[in-house]
């Protein structure tokens, strides 16, 4: 019987490992994606000042 609940306890944490494990590559992917967009608009600022003199 205490076999069983161990086995089950066991299984418990590594789905919610796993469920961890993807929240995190989502997040990381996430911060990529935002930093890839920010500096995409920072380029684009920095095109403009120059076409507008602007700086």
């Amino acid at each position: 019987m205490g076999f069983l609940i161990s086995v089950r306890i066991n299984y418990r944490i590594c789905q919610y490992k796993k469920f961890a494990d993807h929240q995190l590559i989502d997040a990381q992917e996430q911060a990529k994606f935002m930093a890839d967009k920010i500096a995409t608009y920072q380029k684009w600022i920095k095109e403009d000042s120059k076409k507008n003199h602007l700086c």
